[in-house]
């Protein structure tokens, strides 16, 4: 929880949850590192406010997405500017980044329309580049496109990443023939239902 002092104007309670879709895999471990800002500390000075209403359900603390464990304290906050992370020396065969965009509206043109259009979240936009310095003085980057390896916090029907996933995995839904109706207990076992067994149904 956090708690406004007395020096700062009151703001609202925010919570956020460690997320944990399943068992953590052994096979990958969390890496440390130093952000610069707390997500409970982020406000309309850094982001958008769909975003800001939203960021009570993003990861928090030690997570698990997709069977990989991950520890969020401060995030990384990356606008204008290049950062730069220092980690403890590591050798991995994978780097996996736990990551998302802010949306942008889109622009219309002079007459009015929207062309071409690259969806919610700007697909194929080159978004930034994440440089890894190694020991003998090498570097490797690899580039970071919008809706293939990075999406925003959210996204409309049928606009998904095509390197990258959700933090959130599928996971199983009942189908609206098994969501129970508006009746009273005993009408719902009846072999046949007209509308005046089934209130919420008919004129």
């Amino acid at each position: 929880m956090h708690q406004a002092s007395e020096d700062k104007p009151a703001m609202e309670v925010l919570t956020v949850n460690a997320i944990q879709d399943g068992p953590a895999s052994s096979l990958f471990s969390p890496i440390d590192f130093d952000g610069d800002v707390g997500l409970r500390d982020l406000d309309d000075r850094h982001v958008s406010p769909e975003m800001l209403a939203e960021i009570e359900h993003a990861h928090g603390g030690d997570s698990v997405a997709w069977g990989i464990p991950f520890r969020i304290r401060r995030v990384l906050l990356v606008r204008d500017e290049f950062a730069r992370v220092d980690i403890s020396p590591t050798k991995a065969a994978w780097f996996v980044f736990l990551h998302t965009s802010d949306t942008r509206p889109d622009e219309a043109n002079a007459h009015g329309f929207v062309s071409p259009m690259h969806g919610i979240g700007k697909l194929g936009e080159h978004a930034a580049d994440y440089v890894f310095f190694y020991g003998d003085g090498s570097t490797e980057r690899a580039a970071v496109r919008r809706r293939h390896e990075i999406g925003t916090f959210d996204f409309r029907w049928g606009e998904n990443c095509t390197r990258s996933v959700p933090a959130g995995k599928p996971r199983p839904i009942r189908p609206p023939s098994q969501e129970p109706m508006a009746i009273r207990w005993g009408r719902r076992q009846k072999p046949a239902m007209t509308a005046r067994s089934n209130p919420g149904r008919g004129p």
